[in-house]
């Protein structure tokens, strides 16, 4: 991953737009995800952006006020005021189709910004408008923003988990959304749905 921190995460993203030439990633992120039942039903999903070495320094110098490595409840706070209002104008790089339709706006919540070795990493909850029977709604979720400034993949391991499931089995699916393709048709988003019994 490249810079960016809060402030200056602001000013790129309100300049990056899909038809700027010079839009390319310049933030990387390896996205983790946790889907969080309730017994048979989805509830919603957790999210752990990690990102990387160079973006983490940035966060680390902005947000790290008594420079000790690490978010204190406070200097978290501070990441997430300073960050999560530039991101709802992206759709937070997150989106959710409930039977082919996708939800018009998420609000991500118990956020945390952690770091650990040098890395910094968002942790959130995305919560459904309601809990959904996953056997009988189709539940779609992609992240990645489509100005291509930043890069959202999967992380190549431990890319799911599952908490709290309980009288159904669910396995997540993931392929290429060939419609949805960004960067002039040359990036495919990562779809994930969840294949239930």
């Amino acid at each position: 991953m490249r810079r960016l921190g809060g402030p200056a995460l602001a000013a790129a993203l309100s300049l990056a737009s899909p038809g700027v030439a010079s839009a390319h990633p310049h933030v990387f992120i390896d996205n983790h995800v946790t889907f969080v039942f309730d017994g048979a039903k989805l509830i919603g999903f957790r999210e752990i952006w990690v990102f990387d070495d160079v973006f983490s320094d940035q966060l680390l110098q902005e947000f790290d006020t008594d420079q000790d490595g690490r978010f204190s409840k406070a200097e978290s706070d501070g990441v997430a005021k300073g960050t999560l209002p530039n991101l709802a104008g992206f759709h937070y790089f997150t989106y959710v189709w409930l039977d082919g339709k996708m939800l018009p706006q998420i609000t991500p919540t118990d956020f945390h910004a952690v770091a650990e070795s040098k890395i910094v990493a968002f942790d959130f909850m995305v919560k459904l408008p309601q809990p959904i029977d996953p056997r009988q709604v189709k539940f779609a979720l992609e992240a990645d923003d489509r100005t291509y400034y930043v890069q959202v993949t999967l992380a190549e391991q431990k890319r799911f988990a599952i908490a709290g499931m309980k009288g159904i089995v669910c396995e997540p699916h993931v392929e290429k959304d060939v419609a949805n393709a960004y960067y002039g048709g040359f990036v495919y988003p990562e779809r994930v749905t969840l294949q239930c019994h």
